[in-house]
């Protein structure tokens, strides 16, 4: 048995893309949610394996989802992305074409990236190709009204606020939810109500099909790699599948790991919403960004909840130790002071 290989997969499953020869596996980065190898023919990568979290009470469609996503993008053409290869969801596994590159670092996003990024966007949407994915699946947590957005942003901060109090840490994390994030995350989300109320029937208004767009979701910069031969390319795409427009230009925006300039939002915008032709686009986006900030600032706390801990111990990104938990939640409150104190 090939060290790394989930029990009972078989490892006759990955020959046929070695070319028949000898393979062996070394641990990737798999981020927060899966594990990941690199299948390693003599001392070249030749594949990424992808073990997917699945456990009860998580019930997103990780593999599928990802898989779905990645064929329809390489047979629009699109080539900034890992080729799709193989799926056995009976084993939650997945192989993708190896990419090469680093990660990107926080501050070295220029405009040239985001420009790169918006094109990736356009390409997934071109009016040509956007027949071909009526048969993927809606995003994760995606929203197809302004009522949809604020029950996302609500359940986020239930949930942060049910962080159990095992320590010295999480209670601290738990008075400062209590203190500073819930009350600025009530306060947004009754303006966002008041305004919806000048405006009946907004609120649950249903986004229809034709204003919808194939979103990567978590899409941002701390998913991508970058070489001098390739350039940028994405992966990760657990969560992808169609969603608002807003939604997706929030989250790249709001993502804290690898920050887009704050300067491009209006630019990106104006790209996006040539692509959606969404009269709404403009004020629905701009609207929604301080919720997704909340977000965001939840998103950041996850591992301080019972399923962020147990996807960490899957995705053995090593043991949840209370300095680590001290530093996501500085991070937490070095976020919310940036972008949310005022």
């Amino acid at each position: 048995m090939i060290e790394g290989l989930p029990p009972g997969f078989p490892e006759s499953h990955l020959a046929p893309y070695c070319g028949g020869r000898d393979f062996h596996l070394v641990p990737a980065d798999g981020g927060a949610n899966n594990r990941a190898y690199r299948v390693m023919v003599g001392e070249r990568p030749r594949l990424l394996l992808k073990h997917y979290f699945a456990r009860p009470g998580d019930n997103r469609p990780r593999l599928s989802s990802e898989f779905a996503f990645l064929e329809y993008a390489w047979s629009a053409g699109i080539r900034t992305i890992p080729q799709p290869l193989a799926a056995f969801p009976e084993h939650h596994v997945a192989l993708y074409e190896h990419l090469s590159g680093r990660h990107l670092r926080a501050g070295e996003i220029t405009r040239d990236h985001v420009l790169g990024a918006m094109t990736f966007f356009q390409q997934l949407n071109a009016p040509s190709r956007r027949p071909q994915g009526w048969n993927l699946p809606v995003a994760s947590e995606a929203c197809f009204s302004v009522g949809d957005h604020l029950r996302m942003a609500e359940g986020r901060l239930e949930r942060v606020l049910s962080i159990p109090v095992n320590d010295d840490v999480s209670q601290q994390a738990r008075q400062w939810v209590e203190s500073a994030l819930q009350p600025r995350g009530r306060g947004i989300l009754a303006a966002i109500n008041r305004q919806l109320d000048s405006a009946p029937g907004t609120r649950e208004a249903f986004l229809p099909e034709s204003l919808r767009c194939v979103s990567p979701s978590d899409f941002g910069f701390h998913n991508a790699l970058c070489d001098p031969e390739n350039g940028v390319r994405f992966i990760d795409f657990e969560y992808a599948g169609w969603d608002d427009p807003a939604k997706t230009i929030c989250d790249f925006f709001c993502q804290p790991a690898v920050p887009v300039p704050s300067s491009l939002w209006q630019e990106c915008q104006e790209l996006m919403r040539a692509v959606v032709d969404d009269d709404n686009f403009f004020d629905r986006s701009s609207c929604l960004l301080p919720l997704y900030r909340i977000k965001w600032c939840c998103i950041m706390l996850n591992e301080f909840t019972e399923m962020g801990q147990k996807r960490r111990l899957f995705s053995r990104r090593g043991p949840i130790t209370e300095d680590m938990l001290q530093a996501r939640l500085k991070a937490a409150e070095s976020y919310f002071h940036e972008h949310l104190s005022h």
